[in-house]
């Protein structure tokens, strides 16, 4: 095996392909509508230690959604301070083979938001060996 980070499911072993926050309007948030965050894992599933790992929000397509996509690190089971995709990089730091991170998510969808513009968001890692 070699070096790589993925996300994960909280069950650790589930890789994920996207994370659905499903339909947010204009003036709400992914919390205001289910009641909590989402929660997702970043894993050091290779065989090598990384020396830093950070979470980048990137913009997929044409899209203005990674704009409403909000990341906290974990805080004792619950989120810490969230930030903004002007605020890249979120630093989850070294990562040992088998490490785990939770990362936390909320969408956050201004008022003044166009209701049916397309919304996609990319959460990227980012590691060095």
């Amino acid at each position: 095996m070699s070096a790589s980070v993925g996300w994960y499911d909280t069950d650790d072993t589930t890789a994920l392909t996207e994370v659905v926050g499903g339909v947010i309007p204009p003036g709400s948030s992914y919390f205001d509508r289910n009641g909590s965050y989402i929660e997702v894992r970043a894993k050091n599933d290779g065989d090598e230690a990384f020396t830093t790992v950070n979470v980048e929000i990137q913009q997929a397509g044409a899209y203005v959604g990674y704009e409403h996509l909000r990341i906290a690190p974990d805080s004792g089971g619950s989120p810490g301070a969230w930030q903004g995709y002007s605020a890249n990089p979120l630093a989850l730091g070294d990562m040992i083979a088998a490490a785990v991170e939770p990362v936390w998510l909320d969408i956050i969808v201004p008022g003044a938001a166009t209701p049916d513009a397309g919304q996609t968001s990319n959460l990227v890692l980012v590691a060095t060996t």
